[in-house]
C-alpha cells in the first residue's frame, strides 16, 4: 500500500505554489534515502557547471572530428555490448571522452581515437562497484580484439594491424592524470536516475510503475541524444534528462503535450506536433500509454498539470522554460531523424 503523502494530507487540490512552499522541507529525509538529496542535486550541478564552462578544444567534442567522435561511440557501445557491461559503463566513457582537452588532429588515425575510447571504458568500468577488477585476460583480449576490428573497418590499409595492450594503459594513466574529474562527472544517464527517483518520492511513489516501464523508451532517446551531440553549455544532460522525464509523462498521458512546449520560442504549431509525434511513437511508447491510463487514474483530483509541473521543476532543480527546452531539443531530435529516415 501506498504512504501517505504528507503533501495530500489535507485531500485538497495543491496549488503549484503551495507545493514549491511545502516539498523541500518535508521530502528531504526521504530524498536522502534515495540519494537524491537537494545536496547531492548541489554537487553534480557544480560538477556539471565546472566542465562546461572551460573553452573546448577544437573539434567537435574532446578535440574529436565527428567522424572520430563516431568512431569512439560505435567501439564503446559494441566493447560495453560484448562484455554485458552496465549501461552506465558506456554513458560515463563517452562522458570522459567528450570532455577530454588534448585534442585528436582530424589527420591523426583512427588507430589513435581507438586506444583513447578503449581506455576511457576500461577506466570507467573499473570504477563500477560490482567491477572491482577489471583485468583479467579474457576482458583484455575482448576489448583488443574489439578495437582492432574496428581499426579495420575504418582504415582498409590498417588490415591486419595490432594495437598493444601496454598502448591502452598508458593512455589511461594520461586519462587520469590529464582528466581526473571526468570519471566523476554527471551523465545523462546520471541525471535522469536521480530526477526521477526525485519526481517519484515527490508524487509518493505513484509514478514510479510509469518510469518503469519507460526506463527502455528513455534510454533510446537518451542514447540517441548523446550520439546527436556532446555535452556543453547548449546542450545540458542536466536538461535533457528533465526533458526527457517530462516527455514520459506527456506520451503517458499525466500531463498535456502542449503543457511542454516552449512558450515565446518561435516554434511552428505543425512543427512542434510533429516533432512530438516522432518522439512519442518511437519503440516503446505504446506501453508508456498503457500504464500511464492507470497512473493517471490515481493521480486524478490531487494532482494537475501544474502541480505535476511543480514537482519536476523541483524534482530537476530548474524552472519549467528550461525543462520545456529540454523537451524541444529531444523531438526535435526525433524530428530530425524521422525525416533523414524518410530522405533515405
Amino acid at each position: 500500500a501506498l504512504r501517505p503523502s504528507p503533501l495530500a494530507a489535507s485531500g485538497a487540490v495543491l496549488s503549484a505554489e503551495a507545493l514549491r512552499q511545502q516539498i523541500a522541507d518535508i521530502l528531504e529525509d526521504r530524498l536522502e534515502g534515495e540519494h537524491a538529496s537537494n545536496e547531492r542535486m548541489r554537487i553534480l550541478c557544480t560538477r556539471e557547471a565546472a566542465d562546461l564552462k572551460r573553452e573546448p578544444p577544437p573539434g567537435v567534442a574532446g578535440g574529436m572530428s565527428v567522424e572520430h567522435r563516431m568512431i569512439a561511440l560505435r567501439f564503446t557501445r559494441w566493447v560495453a555490448s560484448l562484455l554485458q557491461a552496465p549501461s552506465s559503463c558506456w554513458y560515463q566513457a563517452v562522458r570522459v571522452l567528450d570532455s577530454m582537452s588534448t585534442p585528436i588532429p582530424a589527420t591523426e588515425t583512427s588507430r589513435t581515437v581507438l586506444i583513447r575510447a578503449a581506455a576511457a571504458f576500461m577506466l570507467c568500468w573499473k570504477l563500477e562497484e560490482t567491477r572491482s577488477s577489471f583485468r583479467n585476460d579474457r576482458d583484455l583480449a575482448v576489448v583488443k580484439k574489439a578495437a582492432e576490428a574496428i581499426l579495420e573497418i575504418c582504415d582498409v590499409s590498417s588490415s591486419g594491424a595490432s594495437i598493444d595492450l601496454m598502448e591502452i594503459f598508458e593512455q589511461e594513466r594520461g586519462l587520469l592524470m590529464k582528466n581526473p574529474g571526468g570519471m566523476h562527472l554527471p551523465t545523462l544517464q546520471t541525471w535522469l536516475v536521480v530526477i526521477a527517483k526525485r519526481f517519484d518520492v515527490v508524487t509518493n511513489t505513484v509514478c514510479n510503475p510509469l518510469l518503469e516501464v519507460a526506463a527502455g523508451w528513455i534510454d533510446g532517446l537518451a542514447r540517441a541524444c548523446v550520439v546527436d551531440a556532446a555535452a556543453s553549455k547548449e546542450s545540458r544532460p542536466q536538461v535533457r534528462a528533465a526533458g526527457l522525464v517530462a516527455l514520459a509523462l506527456a506520451v503517458a498521458g499525466v500531463i498535456p503535450r502542449d503543457h511542454l512546449r516552449p512558450h515565446g520560442a518561435r516554434i511552428d504549431i505543425a512543427i512542434w506536433n510533429a516533432a512530438y509525434d516522432c518522439a512519442s511513437s518511437r519503440e516503446g511508447s505504446a506501453g508508456v500509454r498503457d500504464v500511464g491510463e492507470k497512473v493517471g487514474a490515481k493521480l486524478t483530483g490531487l494532482w494537475h498539470a501544474d502541480a505535476i509541473t511543480a514537482a519536476l521543476e523541483f524534482a530537476a532543480q530548474m524552472p519549467v522554460q528550461n525543462i520545456r527546452a529540454g523537451v524541444w531539443a529531444i523531438v526535435e531530435l526525433a524530428y530530425a531523424e524521422a525525416m533523414g529516415d524518410q530522405r533515405e
